[in-house]
């Protein structure tokens, strides 16, 4: 089990036309369905793995690129202080960035900590009733928030749904229950820890960037597909308009 130049480079490049595909086709249903934790776990184990592991497949086949590899295998044959030099800086800047996560993560959690929160047994048993026709049981806890402008589900152990302090109709809670359990079923959360993480890691690729880039959007498009997939016009309808409805209930504020 070892490192070598060959398998690093052709993990970056492997795992960069991976990013590139992903990026160009985000507006695909398909590839908007297929951003789950499973697949992202799968490019990050092929990555750490084609880096680890320096296996060449019978099938390889060695392309003469001189001007490019040539200076970097100076570095690492040739020059041993200057590419832990440069290892080194990469271990400093990942540190760095991850550090900063971790903290602008604890500072945001700290200002959702002092938001006012009330339960609401009525919304509880709401959402458990959801759970059950769904048969699908994740301990979750719904909390009202008088301060807050949008319903948003926050923790990746200690599951919470909180919910601004106003009046729902049956259908609008059941809709916005559903959309937000749908995120913690598909580890929304999750993907996007991930790829901060990843971003962190390889901060130094500027490709690692676009998997990024409109996450939030993909995400919430993902998530009212995969909502709305077994309901009929009528009712997909009526989900679109709950969501559009608390969207403009956060323009507004």
């Amino acid at each position: 089990m070892h490192i070598t130049l060959f398998s690093f480079v052709t993990a970056v490049l492997l795992s960069s036309l991976l990013i590139v595909a992903l990026y160009l086709s985000r507006k695909s249903v398909k590839t908007i369905r297929m951003l789950n934790f499973g697949n992202l776990a799968c490019l990050y184990l092929f990555c750490l793995g084609r880096m680890v592991f320096s296996v060449e497949l019978p099938f390889t086949v060695v392309l003469a690129a001189p001007p490019l590899m040539n200076p970097v295998a100076d570095i690492y044959l040739d020059r041993p202080p200057q590419f832990f030099l440069l290892l080194l800086v990469w271990a400093a800047g990942s540190v760095f960035l991850l550090a900063r996560l971790l903290l602008r993560a604890c500072s945001g959690r700290r200002a959702i900590d002092r938001i006012p929160k009330q339960e609401n047994q009525v919304l509880q048993e709401a959402l458990e009733e959801l759970q059950r026709e769904q048969k699908r049981r994740i301990p979750i806890q719904v909390l009202c928030c008088p301060g807050l402008s949008t319903p948003c589900g926050i923790g990746l152990v200690r599951r919470k749904i909180l919910l601004p302090s106003r009046e729902y109709s049956a259908d609008e809670l059941r809709h916005i229950l559903r959309h937000e359990l749908q995120h913690f079923q598909t580890h929304d959360l999750l993907v996007k820890w991930m790829i901060r993480v990843f971003q962190c890691l390889f901060w130094w690729n500027p490709l690692v960037y676009l998997l990024g880039r409109d996450l939030d959007q993909v995400l919430e498009i993902k998530c009212d597909l995969t909502v709305t997939k077994g309901y009929g016009k009528k009712e997909t309808v009526a989900y679109m308009r709950t969501i559009k409805h608390q969207l403009e209930q956060t323009i507004d504020r």
